[in-house]
Order: structure tokens, then C-alpha cells, then sequence
């Protein structure tokens, strides 16, 4: 048993011994007294930190996922910060320049302190993103209160229609506003009397008239829309019983023809416009 306790005491010392060496082994970069320019990318390890006047003009990475650096920096960082999983802490505000990217992210404990991005500088960019080099970022959200099952933009990109399942609220037809930071809700419908679920909608190509499908075991299961700008308004403009369970709209690229998607048959269905048209009492020739 002494022999057991003398060898816990001697592997527990020489664990901590280890653990202080590799604490003294953290330095920083830079200088807090005086200015240092660093024109390669700085790799911290466990434990370090950007000093108060280090210049960072070519970014800097942390060493693994497992490391904790600090920033406590000054002057504005240039370059490529490669977080590579691991954790950066701020102790500063945290300026970005103009030619600074995030190639790979990790974590950042803020302290109540910002990241101060550039003009030109609109999300953190990943260069291992193969596909879209970009991670998205949120620009702006609201609650539709429903589960949203499509959605699109209108033909000149200043709204968006959302789908839904209508259970909470009494709409499944959403039109939004988009003004190029911000989002609003501008008109709601639900469609028809006792429809549960919007499936689909989808913008005309040219005009703000919105066509969308629902889930339906009888009655009219596809629906044509007009949106007016000036009042906000939604306006019916046809119907069709083209089958059960509409779960997919298209228009053709002219905005002559509308195909819908179902599953009772499994085959698309397509309705010409401007037959909708007239049965809303509407000759070809009428705008």
C-alpha cells in the first residue's frame, strides 16, 4: 500500500511539473510596449496570446481544435484566421481589415467585446467550403408560426411566398417583403375553406400572380393568386380540381403554363393560364 501511495504522489507531481511546464511554455506575440509588424501567419499555441501592438498583416491560426488563444491586440487584423476548431478568446474589440477571411472556424468567447468587420466584409467565408466558399450567416428571420413547406422568390426579388401547414393560424399562403436587410409580412390567406396544408407556392415569372397546391381528399386542390403592391392584397383569381394532394408547382419559363405536381395519379397535370384567366371571366386580351 506504501508503495502504491508513494508511486500516486510521484506520477501526480510529475503531472503537475508537466502541466506547469507547458504553461510557461505560452508566450505572446508581440509586444504590449512596443510596435511589432508580423508579415507571416502567426500559429498560436495553447495558451498564447496577440499582444497589445502586434501587427497582424498576414492573419493568424490557433494550432489545433483542443488550443485557447487570446487576443488583446490594438491594431486591426489582416490576413487569414484559421481557428481550426479551437477556441479564440477576446480580451479587445477585434477589428477586421478589408482583406481578411476566416478559412477555418472554431470558437470565440466575446467577453462583451465585438468583432468589428470591414465595409467589404459581409460573413465569415470559409475557403474548405468546396461547394459555396461561404457559410451562410442570417441576415434577417421572423416566425411564420407554421411549418413552412415551400417557399420562392417573386420574379423581380423584392418578395418571397411561403407555403405552410395551416394549425396555429388560419393562413398557408405568406407573402414577405425583402428591401435588402430586412423582412416584413405584408399578406396572408388561407387559400380555401378547410384546407390544412399549403404544399407549394410558386411566383409567375413575370407578374406578382402566385400559383400553389394543397393538400386536399376533395374540392379545388390548385389555386392562382394575384398580389397587389399598393394595398398588400391577396386576390383569387382561379381554382381547379386537378386530383389529391397537390405537393408540387412549377411555371413554365413563359408564364403561359402552370404544371402541378400530386400523388393520386403520379403524373403532372398542366392548366394554361390563360384558360384560368377566362374563367375568371377575363377575355385574352384583357390586362
Amino acid at each position: 500500500m506504501r508503495v502504491r501511495n508513494a508511486l500516486f504522489v510521484w506520477f501526480f507531481l510529475i503531472c503537475a511539473i508537466v502541466a506547469t511546464v507547458q504553461k510557461c511554455d505560452a508566450s505572446d506575440v508581440g509586444s504590449d510596449t512596443a510596435v511589432a509588424r508580423f508579415d507571416t501567419q502567426q500559429v498560436l499555441d495553447d495558451g498564447d496570446r496577440i499582444a497589445g501592438f502586434a501587427a497582424i498583416e498576414d492573419g493568424f491560426a490557433l494550432k489545433g481544435a483542443f488550443v485557447t488563444g487570446t487576443f488583446d491586440g490594438l491594431f486591426p487584423i489582416a490576413g487569414r484566421i484559421d481557428l481550426n476548431g479551437g477556441t479564440l478568446v477576446l480580451n479587445k474589440n477585434m477589428r477586421l481589415d478589408s482583406v481578411t477571411d476566416f478559412s477555418v472556424l472554431g470558437n470565440i468567447t466575446g467577453n462583451d467585446y465585438l468583432i468589428d468587420m470591414s465595409s467589404s466584409v459581409t460573413a465569415m467565408c470559409s475557403l474548405d467550403d468546396t461547394v459555396f466558399q461561404c457559410r451562410a450567416h442570417v441576415l434577417a428571420e421572423d416566425a411564420a408560426s407554421e411549418t413552412i413547406r415551400g417557399i420562392d422568390w417573386s420574379w423581380d426579388s423584392n418578395y418571397f411566398a411561403l407555403a405552410t401547414d395551416i394549425v396555429s393560424t388560419d393562413s398557408g399562403l405568406w407573402i414577405y417583403e425583402f428591401d435588402g436587410s430586412t423582412i416584413s409580412l405584408l399578406a396572408t390567406s388561407s387559400v380555401a375553406e378547410g384546407v390544412t396544408r399549403v404544399n407549394d407556392a410558386r411566383w409567375h415569372p413575370s407578374q406578382y400572380v402566385v400559383a400553389c397546391g394543397r393538400q386536399s381528399s376533395s374540392g379545388d386542390a390548385v389555386f392562382t393568386f394575384s398580389f397587389v403592391p399598393l394595398t398588400n392584397e391577396l386576390v383569387p383569381l382561379s381554382s381547379d380540381a386537378v386530383g389529391n394532394h397537390v405537393t408540387a408547382v412549377a411555371w413554365h419559363p413563359s408564364g403561359n403554363y402552370v404544371a402541378f405536381g400530386g400523388s393520386s395519379n403520379g403524373e403532372e397535370i398542366i392548366t394554361e393560364l390563360r384558360e384560368l384567366k377566362m374563367k375568371m371571366g377575363k377575355d385574352e386580351g384583357d390586362k
